[in-house]
């Protein structure tokens, strides 16, 4: 007897919702992105995807058809003065078995789309706000703004830091401001003088990372900076030419990166503490909306992308024919969550060890990055070694 396969929702169509949707379409799920966006905007900014990404998204068949950038090295400075380079390229790919790589979110987005289109043309729907969802014991509702109901086996709540699926699941407790805001943009590389190299520059309050996007055509600026109090929120708040200047021009190639820049954006940097649950009968949740992390380790993409595969996995492990009982899925959301909970909380907190140390001042800086510079003079193999050996637990899982 035919019988028809299940149906997966999936609430946004960032980097974890469509790669959540390609995981669940490769195990035989029928799937559905709804997006509130009426198209798909290029957000310009710069992902470090690492080795345990490139696994995902080799999984997935996805190819970034040479728009990515390998780096051989990042270097990481206190100040101007130079302390050591982790070593990437072919060790990266020895270690861990795939590249680090360096990639310009919209390649990774369009990567994403057209891997799904191949595998469910119409899964993806534009304009479709979710803001609420409700289930019984045959199917889970995500209800839109217009208060209609799209019907599935499983809701997957990929909607970010500012969920609304989590907040009713949850309630109201909010993201927490972290008391540094993040400053970004995108330069040609044909614009800067002299080499560019990704690397990381540290001192006291503040931090810049500058990778490099298409091969190295493009120039990725980040720059995070404490601040007191912050009143809006978003990605696309504009920033001031003079405040970035101010806050970051002591580095030459970041002020040479901000006064290249056409637009700046600043936004603000908010975290969570690893939450109890993820799931509530046929309804789960994925990405920034589970477990926002600060950048400091470059893993909120890449933790989404493991949390796609993580759940396709367990939803796997129960037929995908026909209807699927209710009590099937929470068993796979549950099981997804404890697979999943212990390694995503260990990344929040070392994300926000990584920025306080980016950021101590005097004698504490002087005791966290004075052993690393003396290292690197006496034996410079050996630290970079160390430096590798740092990153074993997180990229070879």
């Amino acid at each position: 007897m035919h019988t028809t396969a299940p149906k997966a929702l999936i609430v946004g169509a960032g980097i974890g919702g469509l790669s959540t949707a390609i995981c669940l379409a490769q195990s035989g799920w029928r799937v559905q992105v709804c997006e509130r966006a009426q198209e798909i905007r290029e957000i310009g900014a710069g992902v470090q995807l690492s080795p345990n990404g490139m696994r995902v998204l080799a999984h997935m068949g996805v190819d970034l058809a040479g728009c990515e950038y390998a780096p051989q090295a990042i270097d990481i400075h206190y100040g101007t003065r130079w302390l050591s380079s982790m070593p990437l390229g072919a060790q990266a790919r020895r270690r861990w078995g795939a590249p680090y790589v360096q990639v310009y979110r919209p390649d990774v987005i369009r990567a994403l789309r057209e891997r799904l289109q191949a595998l469910s043309p119409e899964a993806l729907q534009l304009g479709c706000e979710v803001v609420g969802y409700a289930q019984d014991a045959d199917a889970a509702y995500a209800i839109d703004a217009e208060g209609q109901r799209h019907r599935g086996e499983v809701l997957v709540a990929a909607d970010g830091v500012h969920s609304p699926l989590r907040q009713q699941m949850l309630g109201d407790a909010a993201a927490v401001y972290s008391g540094n805001v993040a400053w970004r943009s995108v330069v040609e590389r044909a614009a800067l003088q002299g080499e560019v190299k990704a690397g990381v520059w540290v001192g006291a309050g503040q931090h810049v990372v500058v990778t490099l996007l298409r091969g190295g055509a493009l120039v990725n600026f980040v720059g995070v900076v404490e601040q007191s109090q912050w009143r809006e929120e978003g990605w696309q708040l504009r920033g001031e030419r003079s405040e970035a200047l101010a806050a970051f021009g002591q580095w030459p190639l970041a002020r040479e990166i901000v006064q290249c820049s056409d637009t700046l954006y600043c936004w603000a940097l908010l975290h969570r503490e690893p939450l109890p649950r993820w799931s509530d009968g046929r309804v789960v949740l994925l990405g920034d909306a589970a477990h926002p992390m600060l950048p400091s380790l470059a893993q909120g993409a890449v933790q989404a992308m493991e949390d796609a595969q993580s759940l396709a996995h367990h939803l796997a492990q129960h037929p995908t024919g026909g209807a699927v009982h209710q009590d099937a899925i929470a068993r796979a959301c549950t099981a997804y969550f404890a697979a999943r909970h212990g390694r995503t909380a260990r990344v929040q907190r070392e994300s926000a060890a990584n920025l306080s140390r980016f950021h101590r001042r005097g004698l504490a800086a002087l005791a966290t990055w004075g052993p690393l510079w003396a290292a690197q003079r006496v034996a410079p193999l050996w630290t970079q070694q160390q430096l590798l050996r740092r990153n074993d637990w997180l990229y070879s899982a």
